[in-house]
């Protein structure tokens, strides 16, 4: 029922809601991950419908998910949350989930929280406040004593592949192919793991449609759980809570304002492809990217991005054509932080204007035009690749850029190597 609301009216939308608090106490995780797009910020409906959401989380064993939900909740909802009271319920909630996940750590501050929120709160007796205080501490010392048994999460605790020995990889270069590597006197062995990084940047296939609802925008991970949207437009899911708050900390407040799913439908695929460039934008303060790019100290708080734009450009080492095509790209990526609120937002550095910002758009796409690794994942039988073939192997779902990784690998469009 709540799918099929239109969403272009949110304010019926979250009227209609309002009515639906019967239907959202047996509402499955699909129809409140919908009513939580649909619901206004910071209202009513979207305090219920995310407790809801918690509550079915918890039910189900998915104690990080819902304890992420809840912590939405309290920063999401302030109006709607209410009093100390009802913060205090919710922090308590969080704090079980977050032992039950095995998270003590974070457990104890959050009960530690609710110990505020007890003091704050009104219409308790002295010996009712005295009861629950000692209650919750006596809480707090039984967590304390296993802060630093937590269990890993997957990442953290999947098996690693050992790295090469340190003579096996070479570093050369050359005026054709740059700096590039190559297997050592030592050689390689099979399922070697050569280099791990994090990206600069990373960004799911926007040309493939069906991607952008099954991985998490911010993580890029399958979203085994029915997805949560972002509450504000149609261009991005979330695997969790916690992605989505990231997300919206950082770049998808920028990319919301856009919902670059919507004209996706009717531009072609070329226009997509100078989003990664933006992104590097969005994530990003104007101020770190402008030390970066004029090579300052290490790109502030992200030495990365120093190393980012040091980066083989080959300018004007491509045919003319492609030389327009990119100055046109970097026109509409500035178009892109204009209509984004980014350039409004974001502190002038130095009398730094739009040209700057034009050429460095400019410089950042001709870096991405060479550097780009794919991100790839494991397709199941029947799952489609991004050429529309059902196959089991692995297939590309989005781009990133790995600034030391790039350094020193070179790769092709049939990279011989697993990333």
């Amino acid at each position: 029922m709540v799918g099929e609301i239109s969403y272009s009216d949110q304010a019926s939308c979250t009227h209609l809601i309002s009515y639906m608090y019967p239907i959202l106490q047996v509402a499955s995780l699909k129809d409140l991950n919908e009513a939580v797009r649909l619901a206004e910020p910071d209202s009513q409906p979207l305090e219920e419908a995310l407790r809801r959401r918690a509550v079915l989380l918890q039910g189900q064993g998915h104690h990080r998910e819902a304890a992420d939900t809840i912590r939405e909740i309290l920063s999401a909802c302030p109006s709607a949350v209410g009093g100390p009271e009802q913060k205090m319920r919710l922090t308590h909630m969080e704090a079980q989930s977050r032992a039950k996940d095995g998270d003590f750590a974070v457990a104890v501050r959050c009960l530690e929280e609710e110990v505020g929120h007890l003091d704050a709160a009104g219409g308790i007796s002295q010996d009712s406040r005295e009861r629950l205080r000692d209650g919750i501490k006596n809480s707090i010392k039984k967590l304390v004593k296993k802060v630093g048994r937590e269990k890993k999460s997957g990442k953290e605790t999947r098996k690693t592949l050992s790295p090469p020995p340190p003579h096996c990889l070479e570093f050369r270069q050359s005026p054709e192919a740059g700096r590039f590597t190559v297997a050592g006197a030592d050689g390689v062995s099979c399922g070697s793991l050569l280099m791990e990084e994090d990206p600069v940047v990373a960004l799911l296939n926007p040309d493939c449609l069906g991607d952008l609802w099954r991985f998490c925008s911010h993580c890029l991970s399958p979203c085994a759980l029915s997805p949560l949207p972002c509450p504000g437009c149609s261009s991005a899911i979330f695997c969790s809570s916690r992605c989505r708050l990231q997300a919206a900390g950082s770049y998808h407040r920028y990319e919301c304002r856009l919902n670059l799913a919507q004209h996706r439908v009717e531009d072609a695929a070329d226009a997509y492809r100078f989003l990664l460039s933006a992104r590097v934008f969005f994530q990003y303060p104007l101020a770190e990217l402008s030390s970066a790019w004029e090579g300052g100290d290490g790109g502030g708080s992200h030495p990365k991005l120093s190393r980012l734009f040091r980066m083989m450009k080959h300018q004007g080492e491509r045919p003319r054509w492609q030389e327009l095509k990119l100055v046109v790209m970097a026109v509409l990526v500035l178009a892109l932080l204009r209509d984004s609120g980014y350039l409004d937002e974001q502190e002038v550095v130095g009398g730094m204007g739009e040209s700057d910002v034009l050429r460095m758009a400019h410089d950042l796409l001709q870096i991405q035009d060479v550097n780009t690794h794919p991100v790839l994942t494991a397709l199941g039988d029947g799952q489609e690749d991004g050429g529309g073939r059902g196959e089991v192997g692995v297939g590309r779902i989005g781009s990133a850029i790995n600034a030391e990784m790039g350094s020193f690998f070179n790769h092709s469009c049939n990279p011989n190597t697993c990333r």
